[in-house]
């Protein structure tokens, strides 16, 4: 689960921006509330950001991307590390780019990491376990102009084990977390923190289509109820099915075959699992597995239509509407919500989908038992504002004088909860909105 974001110095939001999934004072939709694994820690499972074209919407979840990238990129000795500052202001190019994250884990856990960066180096980085009274200190590395101070490091439990870590302490690069360098030398007293950003944080773009929910081959009820909520959304898909293909079909560059079968191999879940991919230039979609000597098996992913005479007829994935295929995005992380405490952020849910069809996924999310699992989305759709949502589930983001972002929930305005959202919203009373100057339209007149 996501707790709490912050951060700062990036693309559009220069000053400290927070979001928080902790939940407000309101006492309705009760059922939208996550228990944490800690008394007291009642965290949200949907929230909602709205603003104008060009706000910084899409900046938000490219944070997230950032910093799940930043955890799990191996980047070589030598590699910059690719920020994007904020270049509306001089001081923001020598002032450095910080994210301070709170998340729960699988395992139960509540973790507290905290990065500042340059273009050259990670400046500090320090993790956190957080106790139902106490916050213990995991470590806190500190770059000194010479070299990196971590004080005490709070893991192992043997006079070896600390060496070991010493030693990898002292030998991570300074373009790497030492969170990330700890489960790439086999040490795995933080794995399920490092595999919270790597595995359980899925993020959706517009452009993208994402590759790492895992689909199952041999689960006929995971393929039955893809099959039933696509037709149930009135797509006209009867059935789907995946269909074995030489590997050289998918013209999968081998760099990312080699991160499949990475993927796969460390898996904790064994028996068929697969992973989206894409080819270049058409949309179809490849799975893969590997067999019992250790090789990938490709699947390609087919739809199938009754035609006039009640036969199944197969098509191509590219052969869809672009809305069936934005599904094929979104609707694995849902059947799959329960298995696991995922955070799905999705930027523009409702592009290539009719609003009713957006609205009702999200109720079936809401209404439905999703365990920890969590859906986060930027977005157009103001028909959300009507009393289906709480009000610290609705962020606005806009932009100062000086052309930068920042973030502000609903919750801070203290509105009544009789008060009409999507009218007052629409009114412009909590921003959120393009301003378009009547200067620029009296042009096209």
């Amino acid at each position: 689960m996501l707790i709490d974001l912050k951060f700062s110095n990036f693309l559009s939001f220069k000053d400290e921006a927070e979001f928080s999934m902790l939940k407000g004072s309101q006492h309705i939709h009760k059922n939208h509330i996550i228990q944490g694994a800690l008394k007291g820690l009642n965290v949200l499972k949907l929230a909602t950001i709205y603003g104008g074209n060009a706000s910084g919407k899409s900046n938000f979840i490219l944070a997230m991307v950032s910093i799940k990238n930043l955890v799990s990129a191996s980047w070589g000795a030598s590699s910059a590390l690719e920020l994007r500052k904020f270049k509306l202001s001089k001081k923001s190019n020598t002032t450095p780019q910080n994210f301070e994250i709170v998340f729960q884990t699988s395992q139960s856990r509540v973790f507290k990491l905290f990065v500042s960066l340059n273009e050259q180096k990670v400046i500090r980085e320090s993790l956190s376990l957080i106790r139902q009274t106490t916050e213990v200190l995991i470590y806190d590395r500190k770059w000194n102009d010479e070299a990196y101070d971590y004080g005490e490091i709070k893991l192992g439990e043997n006079a070896e084990l600390k060496t070991r870590i010493r030693f990898i302490a002292q030998d991570t690069r300074s373009n790497q977390l030492f969170l990330s360098a700890l489960v790439e030398r086999n040490i795995f007293l933080l794995k399920d923190a490092y595999e919270w950003f790597t595995r359980q944080l899925v993020i959706v773009r517009p452009e993208s289509h994402h590759s790492h929910v895992p689909f199952f081959i041999e689960d006929d009820n995971f393929i039955k109820k893809f099959a039933s909520i696509l037709s149930g959304l009135d797509t006209g898909i009867e059935c789907i099915k995946l269909i074995s293909v030489n590997i050289n079909e998918a013209k999968i560059p081998q760099v990312i075959m080699q991160d499949i079968k990475n993927t796969l191999h460390n898996s904790s879940k064994t028996g068929g699992i697969l992973m989206f991919a894409m080819q270049a230039g058409r949309d179809t979609r490849y799975s893969f597995k590997l067999d019992t000597n250790d090789e990938i098996l490709a699947f390609k992913l087919i739809t199938q239509h009754k035609d006039d005479k009640g036969n199944l007829i197969d098509f191509e994935l590219y052969e869809e509407s672009s809305g069936t295929q934005r599904l094929f995005d979104i609707i694995p992380f849902l059947i799959e919500q329960k298995l696991g405490s995922n955070v799905l952020f999705i930027d523009e849910l409702s592009r290539s989908l009719h609003p009713d069809l957006s609205i009702s996924l999200i109720k079936n999310f809401l209404d439905s038992d999703t365990g920890n699992s969590q859906l986060i989305m930027a977005t157009h759709e103001s028909e959300l504002l009507k009393p289906l949502l709480r009000r610290d589930e609705i962020w606005f983001v806009d932009k100062k004088r000086d052309q930068s972002s920042y973030l502000h929930s609903l919750e801070e305005y203290g509105v009544r909860n009789d008060l009409d959202i999507l009218r007052s919203y629409r009114a412009g009373r909590f921003g959120g909105r393009p301003i378009i100057r009547q200067s620029m339209v009296a042009g096209y007149e």
